[in-house]
């Protein structure tokens, strides 16, 4: 595996950065130029815009907002009188019944306010992601993603950026590869409220890479995790997760040296839980163990299901035993109780206290190292 700023990665994101750097000197002010002054604004613009100049959309506007200056005005609006307002900027008939479902989603589902999330703003009438991207971006200051319209997919094909066609994977391409400034700001926050609040906090990346992080992609493999886990060392995070859904210290191996070759002192995390054949791989005398992780860099060691999958077993346990004993189950589920030296009885409590313990019982358990 090569050094990462030698990699085919590594240099089509060198390439990346070089256009980004000219593109900022050459456009330093650049913005959105939809003229807007609320979320709610830039939203009907941005919806106003497809197929349309910017320049035609803010001559149009203006009429718009004064008309309609809130979601409920738009929403309560009839259909002729707001297509006679935005006729100029074509397809004039979707626009005006996107607007008006967008305004009736926003009264009826968000208390009139324009949502934060790219989940809740696709599921708006006339709201794509491209268009969410932009709401989050220039109204909210947050960046999931990489607006994707004509002009960006036909100059990434031009550049050599991306391969691909449509927009969805034209914006895959340019997110793994134009500098992630937002992300560091947020670890930069994140670490500068611990400092003050004196809180400790622990900043994890997870890598997916391993068996295929991306829609409709092949799996990345080992090399993709650790191109990846070098992008999140260099972000200074504390721990490095990877995923690896087999029993063989092959790939955790190749990805520990991978990574610590060039990052050392870099913490990496194991996830105890994906793996479906633990069981098998005992049996057969071929399970790993937590030394040889630990060994190897892995010095957080964990598992995130391991709770849900005891707890479903046992009650799965249970419900079959009353299906079959009915009172009396119940009834020896006390007495194995009573007999448990330490333990409250929570089967003889009432279910809002029962239920509450769990965590409790399970961090007693833990900081007495199962005694």
């Amino acid at each position: 595996m090569k050094k990462p700023a030698k990699s085919a990665k590594g240099a089509l994101r060198k390439r990346a950065l070089a256009v980004v750097a000219l593109l900022k000197r050459a456009y330093p002010d650049a913005h959105c130029e939809l003229d807007y002054r609320t979320p709610f604004e830039l939203l009907v613009a941005t919806i106003l815009s497809a197929q349309c100049t910017d320049v035609r959309v803010n001559l149009v506007t203006p009429s718009v907002f004064a008309r309609y200056p809130t979601p409920a005005a738009l929403a309560s609006a009839r259909q002729e009188d707001v297509e006679d307002l935005i006729r100029s900027t074509g397809f004039f008939r979707n626009k005006a019944k996107s607007l008006i479902g967008m305004a009736q989603a926003l009264t009826a589902s968000y208390e009139g306010l324009v949502p934060r999330t790219m989940g809740e703003l696709q599921v708006l009438p006339g709201v794509g992601r491209k268009t969410a991207n932009v709401i989050l971006g220039n109204a909210y200051g947050l960046s999931e993603g990489v607006t994707v319209d004509t002009h960006v997919a036909r100059l990434s094909t031009l550049l050599g950026l991306t391969r691909e066609t449509t927009p969805e994977r034209i914006e895959q391409d340019l997110m793994a590869l134009v500098p992630r400034e937002d992300w560091l700001a947020k670890l930069k926050a994140i670490k500068a409220a611990s400092q003050a609040t004196g809180v400790d906090v622990v900043v994890i990346a997870r890598t997916d890479s391993i068996d295929g992080a991306l829609p409709d992609r092949e799996p990345g493999g080992v090399k993709m995790a650790v191109e990846d886990a070098w992008e999140a060392a260099e972000l200074g995070v504390d721990v490095i997760w990877p995923e690896f859904n087999n029993t063989e210290i092959d790939q955790p191996q190749e990805f520990a040296e991978g990574v610590r070759k060039y990052y050392p002192d870099q913490m990496l995390g194991f996830n105890l839980s994906p793996s479906l054949y633990f069981g098998k791989a005992k049996k057969a005398g071929t399970l790993i163990t937590n030394q040889q992780l630990g060994e190897l860099g892995f010095t957080l060691q964990f598992s995130t299901l391991f709770n849900f999958r005891t707890a479903g077993m046992a009650l799965e346990k249970g419900l079959r035993k009353f299906l079959k004993s009915g009172i009396d189950a119940l009834a020896d589920l006390q007495i194995e109780e009573d007999e448990m030296v330490g333990t409250p009885p929570s089967t003889k409590m009432h279910q809002k206290f029962a239920g509450m313990n769990r965590w409790l019982i399970l961090e007693q358990v833990l900081s007495s190292g199962g005694k």
